[in-house]
């Protein structure tokens, strides 16, 4: 006779709501790193695509416009603006999954 075992999972909710917000950062990151890219390359902005691009991402490097100048290597520009902003909202994605692992293991202990 075949004996079948049952594997129960338990998920709690940190682990849910911590993916959400690690797949959002990711999101960031990668819009942000094509924008870069694109930039560097010098792509039209005439193109649908980088203009949607760039229209997408323009609210997340405008808090960090102009904190450097622009940058150029070899003629390409290098937007520090970007590149603060990938790393500005790398810490604070990390800042926010610690605060929700602290929370959600306070709410563990009651």
């Amino acid at each position: 006779m075949t004996e079948y075992v049952v594997e129960r999972r338990s998920y709690y909710p940190g682990f849910i709501v911590t993916r959400i917000i690690d797949g959002i950062v990711v999101a960031i990151e990668l819009l942000l790193a094509v924008r870069l890219v694109f930039e560097f390359l010098g792509a039209s902005q005439s193109s649908p695509f980088v203009a949607w691009l760039y229209g997408i991402t323009y609210g997340l490097v405008r808090p960090f416009a102009g904190a450097f100048p622009q940058l150029y290597i070899s003629g390409s520009p290098i937007d520090l603006a970007v590149v603060l902003a990938m790393i500005g909202y790398a810490v604070i994605g990390w800042i926010i999954l610690r605060l929700l692992q602290l929370l959600f293991a306070a709410m563990a202990t009651i």
